[in-house]
């Protein structure tokens, strides 16, 4: 299959899937709309369901919107240098209050930053994808980490939670997948279609002392560099 073919195919699943992920919320605003006209839904009960899931249904129309954005200008994607470490920690700053009590911590490899060729709106993408799922899962811990292989840099995220299950491995990029707890589905989906995208990859591991890691290796601008 083409490149071309491939995205197609990709684009009609997101659109057949998409839609059948938003037409649950709206049967259940319908059935309790329908429910308060006729009396037999208390009113204050029945508005309760509808915020919830309009609620549900922005959140869900949000990463839609990610992925089909994603999917339209992979063609156009320009990489460029970027200092990993110090746009990780530029973002780190911003997302550190949305973790509540569990602990965000930042540790590259050296002190000297490293140069990546990558697209900072499509990193961001990843971390936004990778860092708001490690929150869910983590108990206490999340730890970001940078680090060196004579080819790539390596950027990690990793929590101290349960752990991925074997059907989590199988199926974890996948589009509308939800593990134990999951959301929407498209959260991993997005941060895969995001690397593909810089031409790179992400992979996931359990950690020998529990949790989960995913790793993303980004290209250096020059390999044979030291």
């Amino acid at each position: 299959m083409t490149n071309s073919n491939a995205l197609e195919d990709r684009q009609r699943r997101f659109l057949r899937y998409s839609s059948h992920m938003l037409l649950t919320p709206i049967m259940i605003i319908a059935g309790y709309a329908q429910g308060i006209e006729k009396g037999v839904v208390i009113l204050k009960d029945g508005v309760d369901v509808i915020l919830d899931q309009c609620r549900r249904m922005a959140a869900l129309t949000d990463k839609m919107l990610e992925f089909s954005q994603i999917m339209e200008e992979v063609a156009s994607i320009r990489l460029e240098e970027i200092s990993l470490g110090k746009h990780v920690s530029s973002y780190l700053e911003r997302y550190i209050y949305a973790s509540g009590e569990k602990r965000i911590s930042f540790s590259p490899d050296q002190v000297e930053d490293y140069l990546v060729l990558a697209s900072g709106d499509l990193l961001d993408l990843i971390l936004d994808n990778l860092i708001s799922n490690a929150v869910r899962y983590a108990r206490s811990r999340i730890l970001v980490s940078i680090c060196r292989s004579p080819r790539w840099i390596t950027l990690t995220v990793a929590d101290d939670g349960d752990g991925l299950s074997d059907q989590d491995f199988s199926q974890l990029f996948d589009l509308f997948y939800k593990g134990k707890d999951g959301l929407h589905g498209i959260g991993l989906a997005i941060a895969k279609q995001a690397a593909e995208a810089m031409g790179t990859e992400i992979e996931a591991a359990n950690r020998p002392e529990g949790g989960a890691v995913f790793t993303l290796r980004l290209q250096r601008p020059d390999p044979t560099s030291p």
